[in-house]
């Protein structure tokens, strides 16, 4: 007892070197803190104030052309690249990744031609893809492409709810379509090949008019309820509707390549369906194009060699597709149709310059 009583402390001045050492190593670990968050993340910090500054700026520039495009003479343009009213870079050059090649604008399909001799135009309609945004946006390029290739007049679907861009309801519009997000006005008034319309427009100017057929009974169908405008409303019923009075191709990226004949003659389909049939017969691998890509404008037999990439079968726009006055290409995954591909690896066209 009395040794515990009697046990020494540490004296005072050790205890203030311990202190002292202590303040010391603290410091330090500051200090070097401090250090590698300067100098160790600065470039990244610094990128990210100027990302949040140009964030900023385009809000200010969007909002201002908001104004400025209710004036018709500013409409955006799809044939020169500018960023400048957007808040973006000076030099475009860092934002181009394609060429914009003046007589594209005019360039019209074949098929096209053939039925702006026709008494009616033809249609091309079709369903978002039901996954998030990206395979959306991929699927419905595809759909543009193919409307252009095919010469058809393409309806863009009613605005509606898309996989992940449905939340906070009551708070945000939640219902949207394609013209939300591209400047479809534009491609419609720039490009000479191809013609836009809403949804509303093609019920009003072909369901109401009663030019759309049910395929099964051959009688005159309307839209269900006659419902014409179809924006925020569920899109099954009229999803359903379409399949029955529309000719419904079942196109499976995966397995088969959309092929578009140089013209509407039976030659150039019994052509291709040829070339198919002897490449299958020694079939390349796609790896053996990796570093040596064929040449844009080489012949149609050595081009579909390459673009199969495994596939053997052939998704023809053939005579019986160019006859039907309304196309339309489903999302049905029950059935696993799904345009989920970019449209460079789908589509094979007879004639290069197509």
């Amino acid at each position: 007892m009395s040794q515990s009583r009697t046990k020494e402390r540490p004296p005072k001045r050790k205890r203030a070197s311990l202190n002292a050492i202590l303040f010391i190593f603290i410091s330090l670990c500051a200090a070097g803190s401090f250090i590698m968050f300067r100098y160790g993340i600065s470039e990244e910090d610094e990128h990210v104030l100027h990302l949040m500054a140009s964030v900023e700026k385009f809000k200010e520039m969007h909002l201002n052309h908001i104004e400025v495009v209710s004036d018709q003479s500013d409409q955006h343009s799809l044939a020169g690249l500018s960023c400048e009213k957007y808040g973006g870079p000076e030099d475009a050059s860092e934002m181009v990744y394609w060429s914009d090649i003046t007589s594209d604008a005019s360039f019209e399909s074949p098929f096209h031609a053939k039925h702006d001799q026709g008494d009616r135009p033809m249609y091309m309609t079709f369903e978002p893809d039901g996954g998030g945004w990206n395979n959306i946006r991929m699927a419905m390029e595809t759909v543009v492409v193919m409307a252009h290739a095919m010469g058809r007049t393409l309806v863009i679907p009613p605005g509606q709810g898309m996989y992940l861009l449905r939340k906070d309801k009551g708070k945000q519009n939640i219902h949207f379509s394609f013209a939300d997000f591209f400047h479809l006005d534009s491609l419609d008034r720039e490009h000479e090949g191809i013609d836009i319309i809403t949804t509303e427009e093609f019920l009003l100017r072909e369901a109401m008019t009663g030019h759309l057929v049910d395929k099964h009974t051959g009688i005159v169908s309307f839209p269900p309820e006659n419902r014409t405008n179809w924006d925020g409303q569920d899109p099954k019923p009229l999803k359903e509707w379409l399949r029955n009075v529309t000719h419904t191709p079942l196109w499976k990226p995966e397995s088969c390549l959309a092929v578009i004949p140089a013209s509407a003659d039976a030659s150039d389909t019994d052509e291709l369906h040829a070339m198919k049939d002897e490449i299958l017969k020694d079939m390349p691998s796609p790896a053996d194009y990796i570093g040596k890509p064929g040449p844009v404008d080489g012949s149609p037999i050595d081009r579909m060699k390459e673009i199969l990439a495994d596939r053997k079968g052939l998704c023809m726009y053939d005579e019986e597709m160019q006859a039907a006055p309304v196309i339309h290409f489903m999302c049905y995954h029950k059935m696993r149709v799904r345009l989920l591909v970019h449209f460079y690896a789908f589509l094979f066209f007879q004639d290069w310059r197509q």
